[in-house]
Protein backbone atom coordinates (compact mmCIF):
# COMPACT_ATOMS: atom_id res chain seq x y z
CA UNK A 1 0.00 0.00 0.00
CA UNK A 2 1.23 3.96 -0.25
CA UNK A 3 3.21 5.17 2.30
CA UNK A 4 3.00 8.27 4.26
CA UNK A 5 6.17 9.94 2.39
CA UNK A 6 4.47 9.61 -0.83
CA UNK A 7 3.49 13.13 -1.52
CA UNK A 8 5.01 16.47 -1.17
CA UNK A 9 5.27 18.49 2.32
CA UNK A 10 2.72 21.17 2.93
CA UNK A 11 3.61 24.63 3.18
CA UNK A 12 1.58 26.79 5.07
CA UNK A 13 0.27 28.58 2.03
CA UNK A 14 -1.40 25.14 0.61
CA UNK A 15 -2.64 24.59 3.88
CA UNK A 16 -4.67 28.08 4.04
CA UNK A 17 -5.72 27.16 0.47
CA UNK A 18 -9.38 25.56 1.59
CA UNK A 19 -10.64 25.42 -2.30
CA UNK A 20 -8.32 23.12 -3.38
CA UNK A 21 -10.49 19.69 -2.50
CA UNK A 22 -9.63 16.65 -1.06
CA UNK A 23 -10.97 13.53 -1.20
CA UNK A 24 -12.85 14.03 2.03
CA UNK A 25 -14.33 17.23 0.71
CA UNK A 26 -15.36 15.94 -2.41
CA UNK A 27 -17.00 12.63 -0.59
CA UNK A 28 -18.63 14.67 2.02
CA UNK A 29 -20.19 17.23 -0.26
CA UNK A 30 -21.40 14.35 -2.69
CA UNK A 31 -23.65 13.03 0.17
CA UNK A 32 -25.52 16.30 1.22
CA UNK A 33 -26.24 17.07 -2.23
CA UNK A 34 -27.82 13.69 -2.94
CA UNK A 35 -29.96 14.51 0.29
CA UNK A 36 -30.62 18.21 -0.94
CA UNK A 37 -32.03 16.48 -4.52
CA UNK A 38 -34.63 14.08 -2.93
CA UNK A 39 -36.05 17.23 -1.81
CA UNK A 40 -36.00 19.03 -4.76
CA UNK A 41 -39.56 18.92 -6.71
CA UNK A 42 -39.62 18.40 -10.33
CA UNK A 43 -35.83 17.05 -11.09
CA UNK A 44 -35.39 14.28 -13.57
CA UNK A 45 -34.75 10.30 -10.97
CA UNK A 46 -31.65 9.93 -13.03
CA UNK A 47 -29.84 13.30 -11.30
CA UNK A 48 -30.23 11.16 -7.95
CA UNK A 49 -29.10 8.44 -9.45
CA UNK A 50 -26.06 10.15 -11.08
CA UNK A 51 -24.97 11.69 -8.21
CA UNK A 52 -25.66 8.07 -6.24
CA UNK A 53 -23.54 6.77 -9.03
CA UNK A 54 -20.56 9.37 -8.72
CA UNK A 55 -20.83 9.05 -5.10
CA UNK A 56 -20.39 5.45 -5.04
CA UNK A 57 -16.93 5.84 -7.26
CA UNK A 58 -15.30 8.38 -4.69
CA UNK A 59 -16.63 6.06 -1.82
CA UNK A 60 -14.67 2.97 -3.42
CA UNK A 61 -11.34 5.08 -3.88
CA UNK A 62 -11.87 6.98 0.00
CA UNK A 63 -12.25 3.35 1.26
CA UNK A 64 -9.27 1.41 -0.58
CA UNK A 65 -6.99 0.93 1.55
CA UNK A 66 -9.24 0.05 4.74
CA UNK A 67 -10.60 -2.62 2.59
CA UNK A 68 -7.77 -4.15 1.42
CA UNK A 69 -7.65 -2.49 -2.03
CA UNK A 70 -5.23 -1.00 -3.97
CA UNK A 71 -5.17 2.17 -5.95
CA UNK A 72 -4.17 3.18 -9.52
CA UNK A 73 -4.29 6.63 -11.17
CA UNK A 74 -4.54 5.77 -14.60
CA UNK A 75 -5.65 7.72 -18.49
CA UNK A 76 -7.45 6.62 -21.00
CA UNK A 77 -7.44 3.49 -23.11
CA UNK A 78 -6.77 0.92 -19.56
CA UNK A 79 -8.44 -2.65 -19.44
CA UNK A 80 -10.76 -1.40 -15.91
CA UNK A 81 -11.62 -4.97 -15.99
CA UNK A 82 -7.77 -6.35 -15.39
CA UNK A 83 -7.78 -4.00 -12.15
CA UNK A 84 -11.20 -4.76 -10.77
CA UNK A 85 -10.12 -8.41 -11.13
CA UNK A 86 -6.78 -7.70 -9.26
CA UNK A 87 -8.44 -5.75 -6.17
CA UNK A 88 -7.46 -2.33 -8.08
CA UNK A 89 -9.23 0.27 -7.88
CA UNK A 90 -8.84 2.87 -10.45
CA UNK A 91 -8.93 7.04 -10.32
CA UNK A 92 -9.32 8.37 -14.01
CA UNK A 93 -7.57 11.85 -14.10
CA UNK A 94 -9.82 13.21 -16.11
CA UNK A 95 -13.11 12.27 -14.87
CA UNK A 96 -11.85 13.74 -11.09
CA UNK A 97 -11.21 17.04 -12.51
CA UNK A 98 -15.20 16.59 -13.60
CA UNK A 99 -16.35 15.44 -10.01
CA UNK A 100 -14.25 18.48 -8.55
CA UNK A 101 -16.06 20.99 -10.37
CA UNK A 102 -19.59 19.14 -9.48
CA UNK A 103 -18.45 19.93 -6.06
CA UNK A 104 -16.80 23.40 -6.16
CA UNK A 105 -16.36 25.12 -9.37
CA UNK A 106 -12.79 27.31 -7.82
CA UNK A 107 -10.90 23.97 -6.70
CA UNK A 108 -10.09 23.29 -10.62
CA UNK A 109 -8.54 26.55 -11.03
CA UNK A 110 -6.91 27.05 -7.52
CA UNK A 111 -5.39 23.60 -8.82
CA UNK A 112 -4.03 24.71 -11.92
CA UNK A 113 -2.35 27.36 -9.75
CA UNK A 114 -0.97 25.24 -7.43
CA UNK A 115 0.53 23.30 -10.71
CA UNK A 116 2.16 26.38 -11.79
CA UNK A 117 3.90 27.22 -8.81
CA UNK A 118 6.20 24.28 -9.40
CA UNK A 119 7.01 24.78 -13.21
CA UNK A 120 4.83 22.86 -15.06
CA UNK A 121 3.93 24.60 -17.98
CA UNK A 122 0.56 25.89 -18.99
CA UNK A 123 1.33 24.21 -22.42
CA UNK A 124 0.34 20.73 -20.41
CA UNK A 125 -2.65 19.04 -20.75
CA UNK A 126 -4.86 20.88 -17.73
CA UNK A 127 -6.02 17.38 -16.56
CA UNK A 128 -2.86 16.66 -15.57
CA UNK A 129 -2.14 20.19 -14.37
CA UNK A 130 -4.87 19.66 -11.93
CA UNK A 131 -3.37 16.60 -10.73
CA UNK A 132 -0.25 17.83 -10.63
CA UNK A 133 -1.79 20.47 -8.30
CA UNK A 134 -3.63 18.62 -6.30
CA UNK A 135 -1.00 16.32 -5.49
CA UNK A 136 1.19 19.41 -4.51
CA UNK A 137 -1.22 19.93 -2.35
CA UNK A 138 -1.45 17.00 -0.64
CA UNK A 139 -5.21 16.35 -1.90
CA UNK A 140 -5.12 13.88 -4.95
CA UNK A 141 -6.54 10.40 -3.95
CA UNK A 142 -3.58 7.74 -2.58
CA UNK A 143 -2.54 6.01 -5.59
CA UNK A 144 -0.18 3.12 -5.18
CA UNK A 145 0.92 3.21 -8.98
CA UNK A 146 -0.08 5.01 -12.01
CA UNK A 147 -1.38 3.57 -15.38
CA UNK A 148 -0.97 5.35 -18.85
CA UNK A 149 -1.10 4.15 -22.65
CA UNK A 150 0.87 6.06 -25.43
CA UNK A 151 -1.31 8.26 -27.12
CA UNK A 152 -0.05 11.76 -28.82
CA UNK A 153 -1.38 13.88 -26.00
CA UNK A 154 0.36 14.42 -22.88
CA UNK A 155 -1.02 11.08 -21.82
CA UNK A 156 2.29 9.41 -21.59
CA UNK A 157 5.43 11.68 -20.57
CA UNK A 158 2.44 13.66 -18.05
CA UNK A 159 1.89 10.59 -16.52
CA UNK A 160 5.88 9.29 -16.01
CA UNK A 161 7.04 12.84 -14.94
CA UNK A 162 4.85 12.47 -12.20
CA UNK A 163 5.65 9.34 -11.29
CA UNK A 164 9.07 10.50 -10.68
CA UNK A 165 7.86 13.98 -9.27
CA UNK A 166 5.98 12.01 -6.17
CA UNK A 167 7.86 9.00 -6.09
CA UNK A 168 5.00 6.79 -7.62
CA UNK A 169 6.12 3.87 -10.19
CA UNK A 170 4.12 4.15 -12.74
CA UNK A 171 3.67 1.41 -16.53
CA UNK A 172 2.82 2.31 -19.71
CA UNK A 173 0.69 -0.04 -22.69
CA UNK A 174 2.26 0.23 -25.69
CA UNK A 175 -0.49 1.03 -28.50
CA UNK A 176 0.17 0.10 -31.90
CA UNK A 177 -0.16 2.88 -34.51
CA UNK A 178 -2.22 1.04 -36.54
CA UNK A 179 -4.55 -0.47 -34.66
CA UNK A 180 -6.93 -2.97 -36.08
CA UNK A 181 -4.88 -4.96 -37.84
CA UNK A 182 -3.54 -8.55 -36.87
CA UNK A 183 -0.36 -7.65 -35.51
CA UNK A 184 -1.54 -4.95 -33.27
CA UNK A 185 -4.11 -7.31 -31.66
CA UNK A 186 -1.35 -9.49 -31.22
CA UNK A 187 0.91 -6.80 -29.74
CA UNK A 188 -1.98 -5.55 -27.48
CA UNK A 189 -2.67 -9.16 -26.17
CA UNK A 190 1.05 -9.40 -24.99
CA UNK A 191 0.80 -5.81 -23.87
CA UNK A 192 -2.02 -6.70 -21.41
CA UNK A 193 0.10 -10.13 -20.23
CA UNK A 194 2.66 -7.54 -19.48
CA UNK A 195 -0.10 -5.13 -17.52
CA UNK A 196 -0.69 -8.65 -15.40
CA UNK A 197 2.48 -9.21 -14.74
CA UNK A 198 3.70 -5.81 -13.47
CA UNK A 199 0.61 -5.37 -11.44
CA UNK A 200 1.09 -9.12 -10.07
CA UNK A 201 4.77 -7.77 -9.22
CA UNK A 202 3.46 -4.24 -7.53
CA UNK A 203 0.98 -5.99 -5.49
CA UNK A 204 2.58 -9.57 -4.74
CA UNK A 205 -1.29 -11.41 -6.11
CA UNK A 206 -1.25 -13.13 -8.55
CA UNK A 207 -4.63 -12.39 -11.47
CA UNK A 208 -7.78 -14.60 -10.07
CA UNK A 209 -8.17 -15.83 -14.10
CA UNK A 210 -12.16 -16.48 -12.91
CA UNK A 211 -12.78 -13.21 -11.26
CA UNK A 212 -11.26 -11.63 -15.17
CA UNK A 213 -13.58 -13.78 -16.92
CA UNK A 214 -16.58 -13.08 -15.11
CA UNK A 215 -15.49 -9.35 -15.07
CA UNK A 216 -15.47 -9.48 -18.59
CA UNK A 217 -18.61 -10.56 -19.41
CA UNK A 218 -20.06 -7.96 -17.13
CA UNK A 219 -18.59 -5.30 -18.68
CA UNK A 220 -19.65 -6.71 -21.90
CA UNK A 221 -23.22 -7.10 -21.09
CA UNK A 222 -23.26 -3.35 -19.71
CA UNK A 223 -21.79 -2.06 -23.12
CA UNK A 224 -24.72 -4.14 -24.47
CA UNK A 225 -26.80 -2.24 -22.19
CA UNK A 226 -25.76 1.15 -23.11
CA UNK A 227 -26.88 0.39 -26.70
CA UNK A 228 -30.09 -1.07 -26.04
CA UNK A 229 -31.03 2.01 -24.13
CA UNK A 230 -29.54 4.42 -26.85
CA UNK A 231 -28.78 2.15 -30.40
CA UNK A 232 -26.78 6.06 -31.49
CA UNK A 233 -23.43 4.38 -28.97
CA UNK A 234 -23.21 1.12 -31.86
CA UNK A 235 -20.97 4.44 -33.38
CA UNK A 236 -17.60 5.72 -32.03
CA UNK A 237 -15.65 8.44 -33.95
CA UNK A 238 -12.21 8.02 -34.15
CA UNK A 239 -9.23 9.38 -36.24
CA UNK A 240 -8.92 7.48 -39.42
CA UNK A 241 -5.73 7.08 -41.95
CA UNK A 242 -7.32 9.98 -44.51
CA UNK A 243 -10.10 11.11 -41.96
CA UNK A 244 -12.88 10.98 -39.30
CA UNK A 245 -13.62 7.32 -39.07
CA UNK A 246 -16.50 5.06 -37.24
CA UNK A 247 -16.27 1.79 -35.31
CA UNK A 248 -19.40 -0.02 -34.38
CA UNK A 249 -19.91 -2.11 -31.87
CA UNK A 250 -19.25 -5.32 -33.99
CA UNK A 251 -16.13 -4.19 -34.86
CA UNK A 252 -16.40 -3.24 -38.30
CA UNK A 253 -14.62 -0.22 -39.97
CA UNK A 254 -16.85 2.44 -41.71
CA UNK A 255 -15.93 6.09 -42.67
CA UNK A 256 -16.95 9.08 -42.21
CA UNK A 257 -18.25 10.18 -45.39
CA UNK A 258 -20.33 7.51 -45.45
CA UNK A 259 -22.06 7.98 -42.45
CA UNK A 260 -22.70 11.33 -43.09
CA UNK A 261 -26.70 10.81 -44.21
CA UNK A 262 -27.47 8.64 -41.44
CA UNK A 263 -25.15 11.23 -38.76
CA UNK A 264 -27.12 14.25 -39.95
CA UNK A 265 -30.65 12.77 -39.77
CA UNK A 266 -29.69 11.52 -35.55
CA UNK A 267 -31.13 14.76 -34.32
CA UNK A 268 -34.62 14.94 -36.36
CA UNK A 269 -35.12 10.81 -35.71
CA UNK A 270 -33.13 9.50 -33.03
CA UNK A 271 -34.59 6.27 -32.70
CA UNK A 272 -33.89 5.98 -36.76
CA UNK A 273 -31.37 2.49 -37.17
CA UNK A 274 -28.60 3.36 -39.24
CA UNK A 275 -28.11 2.16 -42.87
CA UNK A 276 -26.60 -1.11 -43.45
CA UNK A 277 -22.68 -1.22 -43.77
CA UNK A 278 -21.01 -1.59 -47.27
CA UNK A 279 -20.45 -4.71 -48.54
CA UNK A 280 -17.86 -6.58 -46.99
CA UNK A 281 -14.17 -6.79 -48.87
CA UNK A 282 -11.19 -9.20 -48.15
CA UNK A 283 -8.45 -8.53 -45.67
CA UNK A 284 -6.15 -7.02 -48.94
CA UNK A 285 -9.05 -4.74 -49.94
CA UNK A 286 -9.67 -3.31 -46.49
CA UNK A 287 -6.08 -2.88 -46.17
CA UNK A 288 -5.72 -0.96 -49.60
CA UNK A 289 -8.99 0.60 -49.55
CA UNK A 290 -10.20 3.47 -46.77
CA UNK A 291 -13.57 2.67 -47.93
CA UNK A 292 -13.65 -1.19 -46.90
CA UNK A 293 -13.61 -2.59 -43.77
CA UNK A 294 -12.64 -5.75 -42.13
CA UNK A 295 -15.61 -8.36 -41.95
CA UNK A 296 -17.55 -7.64 -39.16
CA UNK A 297 -17.71 -10.11 -36.33
CA UNK A 298 -21.43 -11.50 -35.25
CA UNK A 299 -23.95 -9.08 -34.06
CA UNK A 300 -25.09 -7.85 -31.09
CA UNK A 301 -28.01 -9.72 -31.44
CA UNK A 302 -25.92 -13.23 -30.91
CA UNK A 303 -23.48 -11.87 -28.68
CA UNK A 304 -24.44 -13.44 -25.85
CA UNK A 305 -22.97 -16.41 -27.75
CA UNK A 306 -19.89 -15.00 -28.79
CA UNK A 307 -18.83 -12.50 -25.65
CA UNK A 308 -14.96 -12.00 -25.42
CA UNK A 309 -13.51 -14.07 -23.00
CA UNK A 310 -10.23 -13.35 -20.86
Amino acid sequence: MSTDNQTTEENPKQMSNDKILSVEDIRGTLKKMKEGVKKQPGLMKSTYRYLDAVSGYVERIANAKEEGAWVASHGTQQPLEILEAMDVRGVFNEFWGVVSNIVNMDSVPEALSASASTGTPTEVCSFFRNMDGLMHAGKWPRSDFFLYATSCCDNVKSFHTLGRRYGIPSFGLERSYFPYTTHAMEHWKNEYKRLIAWLEEQTGRKMDYDRLKETVRLSYRLTELHIEIDPANRQILIGGLSGLMAVDFDGRRRWFYDLAPAMAAIPAAPDTPCPPAPTDCSATCAASSPTCFTPPIPTASSSAATAPTA
